[in-house]
């Protein structure tokens, strides 16, 4: 058994004589004056030769020699180096008849090193018949992780010696808590040998495994425990998601907790090289949190907006990993970013061509922009400032809204070639067919939809005059001779489906819409509230009173609150979303890429909100109002509005 020995490497001192009965252990030693060291010899004459160690603390690297030992102990070399204070001698033991009875016999061996003397105690071990006493299940919970023992009883007449030959790699034995009388059990005594969980492996959950024991109990040379483990559940309690540095700080602090019954390990990921986050990984106990330390060192930054999406990667289960986003702004701007001269109106955009269309006020003018070269193509003066446009689908004709006017433009020759006199205002204008519009008026309590051919100036107005009211949006089902318009100012705002060649209602629907979007080929429409229709149960009904119209899918853009959509473009198999931030307001912070087939979240992309091309500009927040895809998909034009003022600029943001 002087493996089960070896195997503790546990260091014995004269304390283990106060441990044992006089019966058990000897205490006929004379008290010693000298310093004494520690050792695991403890042999007992049945053990073959082996190797021990002894340790003389106050010396690291020096030469030794044993000048004296009791005579039963045999030492194969008196003499060798003490390695960081510690020699490996071998050793055997003589058999005493003066140590037949059950018992451990202490005695020393006198070592000299560094011109000093000290005493090592040794011990001459008589270990009988004992019988181990076990049980056969053991069931452990983190919170007796301080009190997870193991227990062990000698019910025999002689001296139990264990070691554990195997365990789960989830446990260790914590030999800072054992004690000698736990390494050599007396005749009918008990031991409770102290375990730690072994967090390096696992840190939650229920764990099973078994434990073996090998013992010098003749009878039961080994014995199996079947082990089991609830380290509890994690739960990562956190409520923040964006740190801004804005324009001048350096230092944010961010605190987060665990709120379950098991230990929360966290990490955290992608954190740029303008950013160092302190503690960055560590381990919340149950029930317990800290602070973390953001800092940003701003002579790395670039200039403008500066983004990254930080993951917190934790071992909760329901949350195992955390987006942040951390923002810190430098004076300059973004080679990506350039500014818009005026106040963007209404904005469509050419996938074929990558080309961009927007009409815009002070100064009124109708624009188009390439948005690969990152030029303006052509500009258009107009008369009057605009409301809204639309453009025909085969791109050779627009027409522009004002406050009692229409505009008709010839986009080959980028020419207005009318202005048409109204008695209203346009809130939204949409192509229908050849040289025909349709437009809605802005004010006034119920109205119809209107229509007009900007060849001719020819006026027509639908039949139900007092179906829409004073703010309702319409727009073209894309290469189908169908509209689709709702009311903002009513509610239900309703459903419209509307025949462009009777220029008529064809069916009604009595529930909300507010706002939508086509898909690229106009089979579908997402709403404002997230939800899918097909666009036929709208186009193909008849019912002008209620028709039946129900969602078939819902846009997921995970967990963030929901406060309706800003806009939606929808572009070679994915929706490319801004989501507003607040009920009562139109600004947004993200851009959502969601695939188009079930409508899940690909990632979350950040732009730039805040603006400020150099240090003399005072900056400003913006907003994302318009977002588009380029044909190669390659690339994102997004369009932002400042927040507390008509400024513009256009954010060119790549995608992989």
């Amino acid at each position: 058994m002087q493996h089960i020995l070896k195997s503790t490497i546990v260091f014995t001192i004269l304390c283990l004589l106060t441990s044992c009965s006089k019966d058990f252990l000897n205490e006929n030693l004379t008290q010693v004056s000298l310093p004494v060291g520690l050792s695991n010899i403890y042999i007992s004459p049945d053990w073959q030769s082996s190797n021990y160690l002894f340790k003389l603390s106050s010396v690291k690297e020096v030469d030794y020699e044993i000048e004296s030992k009791p005579s039963w102990l045999n030492i194969d070399s008196v003499s060798g180096h003490l390695s960081d204070s510690i020699a490996v001698v071998q050793c055997h033991v003589t058999k005493n008849s003066a140590f037949n009875a059950v018992g451990i016999y202490m005695d020393f061996m006198t070592v000299t090193a560094d011109e000093k003397n000290y005493k090592v105690p040794v011990a001459y071990i008589t270990e009988g018949n004992p019988t181990v006493q076990m049980p056969t299940t053991l069931a452990l919970y983190y919170n007796t992780y301080f009190n997870s023992n193991l227990p062990i009883q000698n019910t025999g007449e002689g001296i139990l010696l264990w070691k554990i030959s195997s365990m789960p790699d989830w446990l260790v034995l914590d030999t800072a808590q054992l004690e000698s009388k736990g390494i050599y059990i007396s005749p009918n005594t008990s031991y409770n040998i102290p375990l730690l969980f072994n967090f390096n492996k696992v840190y939650s959950g229920s764990l099973t495994g078994t434990i073996v024991l090998s013992t010098n109990d003749k009878e039961h040379p080994l014995v199996t425990i079947n082990v089991t483990a609830d380290l509890g559940t994690p739960q990562l309690s956190i409520y923040t998601n964006a740190i801004d540095f804005s324009f001048t700080e350096t230092s944010k602090t961010l605190n987060f907790s665990n709120y379950g019954d098991g230990r929360l390990l966290w990490e955290f990921k992608d954190i740029p090289e303008w950013l160092t986050i302190s503690p960055s990984s560590g381990m919340y106990n149950p029930y317990s949190n800290g602070n973390i330390i953001f800092n940003c060192d701003r002579t790395k930054l670039s200039p403008g907006q500066n983004t990254a999406i930080v993951s917190l990667k934790t071992n909760d289960s329901s949350h195992p990993s955390y987006s942040i986003t951390v923002t810190a702004i430098a004076p300059g701007i973004n080679e990506n970013i350039l500014a818009v001269s005026g106040n963007i109106m209404d904005a469509v955009f050419n996938k074929n061509t990558n080309i961009l269309y927007y009409v815009t006020s002070t100064p009124n003018k109708f624009i188009a922009y390439d948005v690969i070269g990152r030029t303006v193509l052509n500009e258009i003066s107009l008369s009057k400032a605009p409301t809204s446009f639309a453009i025909s689908e085969d791109w050779t004709k627009a027409a522009v809204g004002h406050n009692g006017y229409i505009s008709a433009i010839n986009l080959s020759s980028n020419a207005v070639k009318a202005t048409y006199t109204l008695d209203y205002s346009i809130k939204d204008i949409a192509w229908a067919e050849n040289d025909w519009f349709c437009y809605t008026q802005n004010g006034g309590s119920f109205t119809g939809l209107h229509w007009i051919n900007t060849a001719i100036g020819t006026l027509y107005d639908s039949t139900d005059k007092s179906s829409l009211d004073g703010s309702s949006i319409v727009k073209k089902v894309p290469n189908q001779a169908y509209l689709i318009a709702t009311r903002n100012y009513s509610s239900p705002s309703g459903f419209f489906a509307y025949d462009i060649a009777t220029k008529s209602n064809k069916s009604y629907s009595h529930m909300d819409l507010t706002n939508f979007w086509f898909s690229e080929n106009g089979d579908y429409i997402f709403a404002r509230n997230l939800n899918v229709y097909r666009t036929t149960s709208s186009t193909g009904a008849t019912d002008t009173f209620d028709a039946d119209i129900n969602a078939i899918g819902k846009i997921n853009i995970g967990s963030e609150n929901y406060y309706g959509l800003q806009y939606l473009y929808h572009s070679t198999n994915y929706l490319w979303v801004l989501q507003n931030t607040s009920t009562s307001s139109d600004a947004s912070t993200s851009i959502y890429q969601v695939e188009d087939n079930d409508y899940t979240l690909v990632k979350k992309i950040a732009y730039d909100i805040y603006y400020q091309p150099d240090a003399q500009t005072t900056p400003f927040n913006v907003s994302a109002n318009y977002i588009f895809a380029y044909k190669e998909g390659t690339e994102i034009a997004v369009l932002c509005k400042g927040v507390s003022n008509n400024s513009w600029v256009i954010e060119f943001i790549p995608v992989k």
